[in-house]
């Protein structure tokens, strides 16, 4: 999990390539569930609504078979709740970006790449700059309670990777990983 969705769904991607495990995007589930996009959920039935639908979303990652990595949308631990749902259920790994790299990521992603992110931006009212460091560091709290963080200032998705392979020899057999 992490600051900007787009960058835990590459790594989700390329652990999956590289490890077998199937990589289950949280994003994906509350699609399929709820028949709209993440921004389509926000801006027509509200914030509270997804997070409703990312908890349920998050029981049903934990419970898939065989294991698998689980990338998290930037608010899928908004609540307390959440963060120990995943630490219950998973190896969590937080992969942390330093605040100035993640407001260049997020602003070059597009409204479908980043969509939730857009639309939490335009609901809270304020510029774009002042909502995601507000978003970042409401955050951060909950990203920290990770035992696992990865710096990723710099790092490719390659090496980041190779560092979660490197912690978790034992891969195959943890229920879930999320990322």
């Amino acid at each position: 999990m992490g600051f900007v969705n787009a960058v835990t769904r590459k790594v989700a991607h390329h652990l999956s390539s590289v490890s077998g495990l199937p990589a289950i995007h949280l994003d994906d589930l509350i699609q399929h569930e709820l028949g709209a996009s993440t921004h389509e959920i926000i801006v027509k039935r509200g914030l509270k609504e997804l997070r409703e639908a990312e908890n349920r979303a998050l029981g049903r990652a934990f419970s898939s078979s065989p294991p698998s990595i689980i990338s998290l949308g930037e608010g899928a631990v908004d609540h307390f709740d959440d963060v120990s749902l995943v630490l219950d259920w998973t190896q969590m790994i937080y992969l942390h970006l330093p605040i100035e790299e993640a407001l260049q990521l997020a602003g070059r992603q597009n409204t479908v790449q980043g969509a939730t992110l857009w639309a939490e931006v335009q609901a809270r009212g304020k510029s774009w700059d002042e909502s995601i460091r507000a978003l970042y560091k409401d955050r951060h709290f909950n990203y920290r309670m990770a035992p696992q963080v990865i710096d990723m200032t710099h790092q490719n998705i390659n090496d980041v990777t190779d560092q979660i392979l490197v912690t978790l020899p034992h891969l195959e057999a943890e229920p879930a990983m999320a990322v």
